[in-house]
């Protein structure tokens, strides 16, 4: 199940959460058709893989969560984009068509999860 992340309350949560845990979290434009396809590909993804948490951030809807997260990550913003949340941490991101479920796989064995 992916959770809507719309608060910095939120956004603690996920950073709490990756303490114990990997954790996705998707920056989606509602707009854009390639965030649109790339959404698809992490839903699919997150209905079969259970390690992980999974979070969204719909961009345009929640701009300065999104800013937020960008600031407190040094990762430049972008949609679609994947951050991976692990110890606390942003240890990985990817955006637009290297979100493939190949690609996430690939982080969490990296990972060792």
């Amino acid at each position: 199940m992916v959770k809507d992340c719309t608060t910095e309350s939120d956004f603690q949560q996920v950073l709490e959460a990756s303490k114990t845990k990997a954790v996705f979290l998707f920056k989606h434009s509602t707009t854009c058709p390639i965030s649109r396809g790339a959404w698809e590909t992490f839903t699919d993804f997150a209905a079969q893989e259970r390690r992980p948490d999974y979070w969204r951030v719909l961009a345009r809807e929640n701009k300065e969560l999104a800013e937020t997260i960008a600031v407190s990550t040094d990762i430049r913003h972008e949609t679609p984009q994947v951050i991976l949340f692990y110890e606390g941490k942003a240890v990985w991101k990817c955006s637009h068509r290297s979100i493939t479920g190949e690609n996430l796989s690939r982080q969490l064995n990296r990972l060792g999860i």
